[in-house]
């Protein structure tokens, strides 16, 4: 009787490990998701930013267009501005869009890695229960390999999108601010 006791408090103590694994895959695909979603807000935030200080800017040019003789290089610049402002703001979108696709990629490929070791520690702890089916033991720990793959070299390459669109808006936004620095000094 107590062998039977002991076996079975090694297999609650097998179930609780197995528990504890899938548990700490989807906490850790719960925090990225949560990333995921403080990471947009703080993207639309930017986002909103970067028009306001275009809006005071073209709110600048229109101020040294008043004033100005030459109302042609003023015009010139704020349309030269705008675009850059443009094209900033839509670089810094794409930015944190690769940001958000990047944050889902690590959630799933976290979660892809858990399923793959819940399966293995069951294979570990309960080998009578897979004795005729190792065949899809393998299948599954192949599928969950290529998932791993496939997630990983998506975070890799929404990483280096995300660092060169965020690079070009900022560069973008420099340029910007050059024209207009160049415009109202020759306004």
């Amino acid at each position: 009787m107590s062998g039977s006791n002991d076996l079975e408090k090694q297999r609650e103590l097998r179930f609780a490990e197995i528990e504890a694994i899938r548990k700490r895959g989807h906490d850790a695909h719960m925090a990225y998701r949560g990333l995921s979603a403080t990471f947009s807000s703080m993207a639309i935030r930017s986002a909103l930013l970067l028009n306001g200080g275009a809006m005071f800017a073209g709110l600048a040019f229109i101020g040294a267009l008043a004033r100005s003789d030459s109302e042609e290089s003023v015009a010139g610049g704020f349309i030269a501005a705008s675009v850059c402002f443009i094209f900033g703001i839509a670089t810094a979108a794409l930015a944190a869009f690769m940001a958000y696709e990047n944050y889902e990629a690590q959630s799933d490929h976290e979660q892809c890695t858990s399923h793959k070791d819940v399966l293995n520690m069951s294979v570990k702890f309960f080998p009578e229960d897979h004795k005729n089916g190792m065949d899809k033991v393998d299948a599954d720990n192949k599928h969950w390999d290529k998932e791993i793959d496939f997630h990983e070299n998506k975070i890799v390459k929404t990483q280096r999108w995300a660092i060169r669109y965020g690079i070009a808006s900022y560069l973008f936004f420099i340029a910007a601010c050059i024209i207009v620095g160049e415009t109202m000094a020759t306004a």
